[in-house]
């Protein structure tokens, strides 16, 4: 089946990804390496946000990568401080759509 009228995000600076956008998204930039993906689930859900999905991409093993992270509610400051706090991790931000 395929939808009619869906927003999709299948580029973001030269990363490939197939994204829809929601309400509330997390936009991360990381290292690649292993235990990333892990650690920042675990970090949401010991906050109670729930994630509703996830794209991750990178370009080349072991440098950079980029994720779009769709949450079930709005992510506080404290929580992004938090995010930038695991090692690996470089940029966290919010995204509202």
């Amino acid at each position: 089946m395929f939808a009619k009228d869906v927003i999709r995000i299948v580029d973001f600076f030269g990363y490939k990804l197939d994204f829809e956008p929601t309400p509330h998204v997390l936009a991360l930039q990381n290292i690649d390496v292993p235990g990333i993906i892990g650690k920042v689930g675990t970090l949401l859900g010991e906050n109670n946000i729930n994630i509703a999905a996830m794209q991750w991409s990178r370009n080349r093993k072991g440098e950079k990568a980029v994720s779009f992270v769709s949450v079930d509610t709005e992510v506080s400051d404290e929580i992004l401080q938090k995010l930038l706090q695991i090692e690996g991790v470089l940029k966290a931000s919010r995204l509202n759509f």
